[in-house]
């Protein structure tokens, strides 16, 4: 990074698989590195190596995992053998398939970190392993804007440190009964140690939606209603080409190609509002860190700055020694006194050096850059027909107001709602302009 502001470190996690977890944190950082020009470092965190496998070509993959250089390699040498590798050189520069995203990097997965955190369980190094997760994302954030780590579903020991460690935590989730009961019990586990620091929820994105599914809209509108969980006002939807673009092309594509149309508009709108929240966030922080220290002074800031100033001012004595009478019956002999003295404390001193100044990027674009025009009519993109329509915005209104009478900070709240008012699923008719895959045939 060329300014000196962190980065941020973003864990991507459900405790619910399934969810378009991996699909998501690739879009999300291939649209940073795109669009913003972020430089972006992902952590493979999941066994299943997802994200690894969409983001570089399967045998180099396989080639680093000979190696070692992967994030196994990484935990294995410094936990187990008690080495002190670089972090850095287990990384995999310039990865993705997208045209002009040279700046994404990757901490590679592999097959083995189940074994590797049996063995750091056995020999009782948990604390090492925090400690080390912990130097590597304070580094991480001096070299990239970014940083997200795929995380797996469940909660094993790795995850709940990158949990604790990270600044962030976005939590894709899928509109179905079980994929918000998984965020149930991710909300349960977080309350078992309150005392303890958890990255700060930046919401609940809402990923394969499915534009013809009634159930779905609703679902989303639970979410919504439901003010701790907050949900991103607009959701990923289910289409093929978000599908296709989790599947690494040997050949490099632009961003347009890989997720066309509706797709990439999805995506923008989402990283639009990811970095309004993560700077809604720091703000914050900043004004409670202000806050903080307001309360510990004493005296107002700027009391405490002139009483320094008085303090450090020295009268000199032949000033204090001046008659007041003479000074009143002759202002002119009292200012030539003065300069005199004044000339004779002149001290010369070495001119100051010049100090390079640095321009401090902003911490996020407030505004949408003019080249990247927010898609106001995507939730229309995916409305379902009038008649489908009619009996989801009738039934969303109903599940809203069930959903007003239980306090969100009851414990399953929104679960109950979801498992108790939601209808059975009835097949719904297709319009003539419908494909049997469920799109119309601008999207085919």
């Amino acid at each position: 990074m060329e300014n000196n502001k962190l980065g941020s470190s973003i864990a991507v996690m459900n405790a619910k698989g399934g969810v378009g977890k991996s699909t998501v944190t690739l879009a999300i950082a291939e649209t940073l590195s795109y669009y913003y020009g972020k430089k972006v470092l992902v952590i493979d965190s999941d066994a299943q190596m997802s994200i690894s496998v969409m983001l570089m070509p399967f045998d180099d993959l396989n080639q680093k995992r000979s190696d070692w250089k992967t994030l196994v390699g990484l935990l294995h040498q410094t936990l187990i053998l008690g080495q002190t590798p670089d972090w850095k050189d287990f990384v995999t520069s310039h990865v993705s398939d997208v045209d002009d995203t040279h700046n994404i990097d990757l901490l590679p997965g592999d097959l083995r970190l189940t074994l590797v955190e049996r063995a750091v369980t056995e020999a009782d190094r948990h604390e090492q392993m925090r400690g080390l997760v912990r130097s590597v994302l304070a580094e991480a954030r001096l070299k990239y804007d970014y940083v997200f780590i795929d995380c797996p579903p469940g909660l094993s020991l790795l995850t709940e440190i990158w949990l604790r460690e990270a600044d962030y935590h976005l939590a894709p989730v899928k509109p179905d009964f079980l994929a918000i009961a998984g965020l149930e019990m991710f909300r349960e586990f977080k309350k078992i140690n309150p005392d303890l620091k958890m990255a700060q929820n930046l919401g609940i994105l809402v990923n394969m939606k499915n534009r013809q599914s009634a159930e779905d809209d609703i679902y989303h509108a639970i979410l919504t209603n439901d003010e701790e969980s907050n949900c991103f006002p607009d959701a990923i939807p289910h289409m093929a080409p978000i599908q296709h673009a989790a599947r690494f092309n040997p050949e490099s594509r632009s961003f347009t190609a890989k997720y066309p149309g509706s797709a990439g508009d999805a995506f923008r709108n989402t990283v639009h509002e990811l970095l309004l929240r993560i700077g809604d966030a720091q703000e914050a922080f900043a004004q409670a860190c202000d806050e903080e220290v307001d309360e510990n002074n004493e005296e107002p800031v700027e009391e405490v700055i002139e009483a320094q100033v008085e303090a450090e001012v020295e009268v000199a004595p032949e000033v204090e020694a001046l008659d007041e009478s003479k000074v009143q019956a002759e202002p002119a002999a009292q200012i030539e006194t003065l300069v005199e003295i004044a000339e004779e404390r002149i001290v010369e001193t070495e001119p100051v050096e010049a100090v390079e100044t640095f321009e401090v990027e902003p911490v996020v674009q407030l505004r949408r850059p003019a080249g990247i025009p927010r898609t106001v009519d995507i939730a229309s993109r995916f409305a379902p027909t009038s008649t489908v329509a009619d009996m989801v915005s009738a039934k969303a209104i109903e599940t809203v107001a069930l959903a007003s009478d239980t306090p969100a900070s009851q414990p399953s709240g929104f679960v109950k709602t979801a498992a108790t008012d939601m209808p059975l699923s009835r097949p719904q008719a297709k319009t003539p302009a419908q494909s049997s895959s469920g799109f119309t045939s601008t999207d085919q």
